[in-house]
């Protein structure tokens, strides 16, 4: 609306200083409720209905363009004019429509006898504009959701005649009808008696203009029975990215940020939520990219790696930055509900999205940068207070240096009286899962190259979500000591003693740092003798994509997709860095690299079968850190190595298109109809969000 928005002020101004003998159509509905009206304001055509404290309809242009709606609300009257409070739209270009698509247009003040009859010679309406609706017939149809949500308005041509309607929540369906090439309107007024199929049965009555009040229900003609197609009142259907038509994608909107976004877009009706790197979160117009309003989180950190989660059955959305602050905040407008702190700022990290189930919040809990590592965690929270429910740990509180797998208080209990050393490592920076009772969550632990990995690091658990205990536990890499043998870097030691022979025992410049950044997914899948089968499948940076049961933890399948490297090597950022994605019996996967690099270096975009984890295509991309996003048989991904997004057949593992970005991507794209939504920019000033939609 904001082309047009000057111009219906202006045009209300006129209205409100015209005379009462105005050129002018009206009637009264039969019942009494709503005042039906057709003026000409100035140079445009308003076909309006007044019920007891609203006003509704379409604003047509003498250019004949698209046409704009109207939504009034009475705010009060004096003095014999009508005070309003208006706001305008275009037309809703496909579902859903948004009350944000509105924008405010002032508020207005008109004679009640705008929405009286007129009297006297002028009262029929003048013709000094052409075509069938006094010069509007060929216009743009449409339609608008009313910004409460209870009226649809609707602008369409039905069997050769123009239909200015609304529909209102009490099934009455009323407005005005140009037909063929007559200047003065018809005016109608149906009432839905049944629905059938994809059709309404409604009950109509036509009457033509009031000339002079009263105007009385005997004014209108019994029509009949009529049939309109549901469609009518719908915006037209939106067209889904698919493989036949991702090529034809074109930028939609861009939104610079002064921060990396790393982050996937999270995507409603109304808005798209994204968190930075500048500690700044973003809600922006899902059409338009204009900002709706900004959350600073608490300074001193790296700002925001998460996604953010959206509360079921609320408005509000829950979000975690990286000095380990939870928020929660209103969606519509950004304001803070609670707030809690879950761990220390100076060593505690929230990577992740937060996951909600049966009123309590799942949050991972790692360190910023491995340096120092913290106690890695998954710590539960109440959805409604913030407050801590139960804290599972995932490191023992101390071990001995001379042998990790001794947990221990002193030197005294530890292997030649070796130092007795804080337990550190096992963080959880992929968001966890639950099931869809919510009784069990599933959670994912990473390494340290800081730190040996000790406890649970490198491991896929399941829990009671209601109390933390461990179901079963799978660790996919042996526990590691502090020093690897000299004469066989292969054998981990924390004494000469354990090298056999192949010392003496060195200590290691970092440790292996495995284990998983992302995941898992949960998934069902139908094996291939046709029975279906639940598991668990996380991409580890040890180079191996794993499938694990879900009853037991017992391992299903497993691709070793690159060699794990031989200590004192170690992953860096692992090979399988960004989320895996899954659709249709397949799963999805860009890829890193490990230090030092394979050679060679396995291609960096690849197609698993998820029944046996075979692969199905392979494509060379460069090294990403990025999450795959895929929808509908349609695949986004980015690369470190160039500022580019690519568009694939997911099927096929052909590329259909390819997008320069201001700034290399790691985010995974959300795709929602005919738009796909990603991030850019990965620990850069350089940041922002992208909207791809289709023409």
């Amino acid at each position: 609306m904001r082309s047009r928005a000057l111009l219906i002020v202006g045009a209300l101004m006129v209205a409100q200083a015209a005379p009462a003998g105005a050129e002018s159509g009206l009637q009264i509905t039969p019942d009494g409720k709503r005042t039906l009206v057709v003026k000409d304001v100035g140079a445009e055509r308003w076909t309006i209905v007044r019920s007891t404290s609203d006003v509704t309809g379409n604003v047509y242009f003498p250019d004949g363009g698209d046409p704009q709606f109207v939504s009034c609300t009475q705010t009060g009257s004096s003095g014999g004019n009508v005070e309003l409070a208006c706001s305008g739209a275009d037309r809703c270009t496909g579902a859903p429509c948004t009350a944000g698509e509105w924008s405010t247009l002032g508020d207005v003040t008109l004679p009640e006898t705008f929405f009286q009859p007129d009297t006297g010679p002028a009262a029929a309406l003048a013709t000094g504009l052409d075509g069938a609706a006094g010069g509007f017939g060929g216009s743009g149809s449409g339609m608008q959701l009313t910004p409460d949500g209870k009226s649809t308005l609707v602008n369409k041509d039905l069997e050769g005649e123009r239909w200015a309607i609304t529909r209102f929540d009490d099934e009455v369906v009323t407005g005005i009808v140009y037909r063929g090439d007559a200047a003065q309107p018809s005016f109608v007024w149906c009432e839905q008696t049944g629905s059938s199929g994809l059709n309404l049965d409604l009950t109509c009555s036509g009457a033509d203009s009031c000339k002079a009040g009263p105007c009385t229900a005997d004014q209108w003609t019994t029509i009949g029975n009529v049939t309109i197609p549901a469609s009518f009142f719908a915006p037209p259907p939106v067209q889904d990215i698919s493989a036949a038509n991702a090529a034809s994608l074109e930028l939609a909107w861009d939104f610079p940020i002064a921060g990396g976004v790393t982050a996937s877009p999270v995507v409603t009706d109304e808005f798209v939520y994204i968190g930075s790197w500048n500690a700044t979160l973003y809600a922006l117009d899902r059409k338009t990219g204009a900002v709706k309003w900004t959350f600073n989180t608490i300074t001193g950190g790296i700002g925001i790696q998460g996604t953010v989660t959206l509360v079921p059955d609320s408005n509000d959305i829950l979000i975690g930055d990286s000095l380990s602050y939870l928020y929660r905040l209103d969606g519509r407008t950004g304001a803070l509900k609670w707030q809690t702190l879950i761990g220390d700022p100076a060593a505690d990290h929230i990577w992740s999205a937060v996951t909600i189930a049966n009123g309590r919040i799942f949050v991972g809990i790692a360190s910023h940068s491995d340096n120092p590592c913290t106690n890695g965690r998954t710590s539960t929270l109440d959805l409604e207070t913030g407050e801590l429910v139960w804290e599972r740990v995932n490191v023992p509180e101390r071990v001995c240096k001379t042998d990790t797998s001794i947990t221990c208080h002193t030197s005294a209990d530890c292997p030649e009286s070796g130092e007795c050393v804080r337990g550190i490592g096992a963080g959880v920076t992929a968001q966890p899962t639950v099931d869809a009772t919510g009784r069990w969550v599933y959670v994912n632990a990473v390494g340290c190259y800081t730190f040996p990995s000790i406890g649970d690091s490198d491991s896929i658990m399941k829990l009671d979500a209601r109390t933390g205990a461990t179901k079963w536990l799978t660790r996919v890499q042996p526990p590691e000591q502090f020093g690897y043998c000299s004469a066989n870097s292969a054998i981990d030691c924390g004494t000469d003693a354990m090298c056999d022979g192949e010392g003496p025992c060195q200590t290691k410049a970092q440790y292996h740092d495995f284990g998983f950044l992302n995941g898992p997914l949960l998934l069902k899948v139908r094996d291939k003798t046709g029975l279906d089968q639940t598991i668990l499948v996380s991409g580890s940076k040890d180079g191996t994509l794993y499938a694990l049961r879900e009853s037991d933890g017992k391992p299903y399948w497993k691709n070793v997709v690159e060699k794990t490297p031989v200590s004192p090597g170690f992953a860096g950022f692992g090979l399988f860095d960004g989320a895996v994605a899954y659709e249709d019996g397949r799963l999805y996967a860009a890829l890193y690299q490990t230090i030092p690099p394979a050679n060679p270096e396995p291609p960096h975009l690849m197609s698993f079968d998820a029944r046996d984890g075979s692969i199905l295509w392979t494509s060379e991309i460069g090294r990403a850190y990025s999450s795959v996003g895929v929808k509908n048989g349609v695949l986004f991904t980015g690369t470190n190595d160039v500022a580019e997004l690519y568009v694939y057949d997911a099927i096929k593992g052909v590329r259909l298109k390819t997008f320069e970005l201001p700034a290399p991507t790691a985010s995974k794209a959300t795709i929602v109809g005919d738009t796909a939504f990603i991030g850019y920019g990965i620990i850069s000033s350089v940041g922002g969000v992208r909207a791809y939609r289709l023409p």
